[in-house]
């Protein structure tokens, strides 16, 4: 019992009491893979995820270890976290790893000067001869140049002594100016020693590996005019259970140096069979993205859009969705800051008073507006640091699928390729997660002659590099000249506000060594059950589309909100 006096009147005696248990331990043979974590550069709002390794290296009965604690250390930087939570009495059996997530998520707004960030988590272990170990944690927090796609990607399950499919990253520059490639590979965190799991190269074995010549090497100089570099790799487990693992390209950017990092994971098993997991959140979130044509052209079409908000909204209000609202226009200039003033706020939602009017005016952008139409740029502008993290804060939300809507008469004018913005914009949710973000788009498809009375703003080409980003993301594609815009708007609405029929794999199957299995486990309670292709009257309920990779519903049979649906198949062992 620890006592403080004070000279307090009404409580001179503060008292804690302090309890602890003691055990008879030998000591703690660990390590701890990798012993530094480099987050390499992280442009707010975006988060990197790191993971460390503490095994148990005795695998003698008994041998059992006591980490008493693992926290971000204080006076560490306030970016770090442990997303799990601090870890506590935490015993290790023989041969034991326990994997920690560390994340690296700064705050605010960035900038084209780098900052470095600095912490370490601090693990406490039954050795007494070392009993405190620091893992030390650095990251670099700058405007993000290079946009690498996927950032972060999971190979799924693989079966030990086989390889993944190959995997494509690609490799663009977003900023004006020039990045040099100084060097790239793989992080020693990523190299099993020899002797390990069946390593026998004296340089160490890469689970996680390039396969193949990049197309860029130390002196490469990526311009935003330069096009796609890439990269490709794949994964050969050695050893049952998780893999983590990160490739580095070490550039220079502004004339500081920098690391852009590219996470990695997997899983090692006997038998190569992946399940992916598909949750529809009860009470599911939505963020929309209204992008909308402000050039002289587009009055009527401003007016049929606001006329039909509750076409838009009535898939949301019946599912109870809790959506946020923004609207944009397609101004270059406006660099996508949302729409808003002190009586209609930027961000609509279920809760915002008068709902309905307050979207009508705002769709109301007027028709003064450049003469040069971005769809595609203004969309990655707004959804991008460092415009999100000051004008449209509170917009765009971690835990939500996010729909971009663009409403225009003409074609895309935006400077860089569709391919760029696609890249960009997967990065905003995660490459891998497909389903949480559409690309929709109301104007000009028609290629042949137009119906009488209809027109586009400008002489093409129609239908563009946005209708590129709708079949990238399985978006809705309507005609702006001939819409039944209640029809449209609903239609567009189920897309938005979560209404999927696609779920894509996270590895390709092997339909020769096993089926796919769909199980949905419906909020009923009642369990997991095996979902048939066709119900019992013969209609069909689902399909595996070899093309897309993706396990596609019809309709009436998608998963409802509560449900959480498993795929599981054998993956290819090549």
């Amino acid at each position: 019992e620890v006592t403080f006096p004070s000279n307090d009147p009404d409580e001179p005696a503060f008292k804690i009491t302090v309890r602890a248990q003691s055990v008879r331990m030998d000591p703690c043979n660990a390590s701890i893979v990798p012993a530094t974590l480099n987050f390499g550069l992280v442009s707010p709002p975006n988060y990197k995820d790191l993971t460390f390794a503490i095994t148990n290296n005795d695998t003698a009965a008994g041998k059992t270890c006591l980490v008493s604690h693992v926290v971000i250390k204080a006076g560490s930087d306030v970016a770090f976290s442990l997303p799990g939570g601090d870890l506590e009495q935490l015993e290790l059996q023989p041969g034991q790893t326990q994997q920690v997530l560390v994340r690296a998520w700064p705050m605010g707004s960035a900038s084209q000067t780098v900052t470095q960030i600095m912490g370490n988590v601090e693990i406490g272990i039954s050795n007494p001869m070392n009993p405190i170990v620091d893992v030390p944690l650095s990251a670099s927090v700058a405007t993000s140049c290079l946009a690498i796609t996927p950032n972060d990607l999971d190979f799924g399950t693989v079966k030990k002594g086989c390889k993944s499919m190959r995997r494509n990253f690609s490799v663009y520059n977003t900023c004006s100016q020039g990045v040099t490639v100084n060097d790239w590979g793989m992080l020693a965190a990523s190299i099993i020693p020899n002797g390990e799991h069946g390593c026998t190269q004296p340089a160490g074995c890469a689970e996680f590996y390039i396969d193949g010549a990049p197309t860029f090497t130390a002196g490469t100089v990526i311009t935003n005019t330069s096009g796609v570099n890439t990269f490709t790799m794949r994964y050969a487990p050695l050893n049952d259970g998780p893999d983590t693992g990160a490739f580095v390209i070490k550039v220079t950017q502004g004339g500081q140096m920098v690391d852009y990092i590219v996470t990695l994971r997997g899983k090692g098993d006997d038998q190569g069979l992946n399940t992916d997991t598909f949750r529809q959140d009860s009470k599911p979130k939505a963020d929309i993205l209204l992008i909308i044509d402000n050039s002289c052209s587009m009055a009527d079409e401003q007016t049929n859009l606001g006329l039909n908000f509750t076409s838009f909204i009535s898939y949301a209000m019946r599912e109870g969705i809790d959506y946020h609202i923004g609207v944009t226009t397609t101004t270059p200039a406006n660099n996508g800051v949302l729409v808003g003033n002190a009586s209609n706020p930027k961000v609509l939602t279920p809760m915002t008073p008068n709902v309905e009017t307050l979207f009508r005016q705002k769709v109301a952008v007027g028709t003064g507006g450049d003469a040069t139409e971005w769809h595609a740029a203004i969309a990655a502008a707004a959804l991008t640091a460092p415009v999100i993290t000051n004008e449209n804060a509170g917009f765009l939300r971690p835990d939500a699928v996010l729909a971009i809507v663009v409403v225009s008469d003409t074609f895309d004018q935006s400077p860089l390729p569709a391919s760029v913005y696609e890249n960009v914009l997967r990065n905003v949710k995660g490459a891998q997660n497909t389903n949480a973000i559409s690309f929709n788009f109301v104007g000009p498809t028609i290629t042949t002659t137009l119906p009488a009375g209809c027109s586009y703003d400008g002489a093409g080409p129609f239908p563009g590099k946005t209708v590129d980003l709708v079949n990238a993301f399985n978006g809705l594609l309507a005609e702006i000249c001939t819409p039944n815009w209640g029809t449209t708007l609903e239609n567009i609405g189920k897309i938005a506000f979560g209404y999927r029929t696609s779920f894509f794999l996270t590895a390709e199957p092997d339909l020769g060594a096993g089926p796919v299995v769909v199980k949905i486990d419906h909020a009923d309670g009642q369990g997991p059950r095996v979902l048939d292709q066709v119900d019992e009257r013969g209609a069909p309920v689902w399909r595996f589309d070899q093309v897309t990779n993706s396990v596609v519903f019809e309709p009436l049979f998608v998963p409802a909100p509560g449900d959480v649906m498993t795929v599981t198949y054998t993956v290819a062992c090549l």
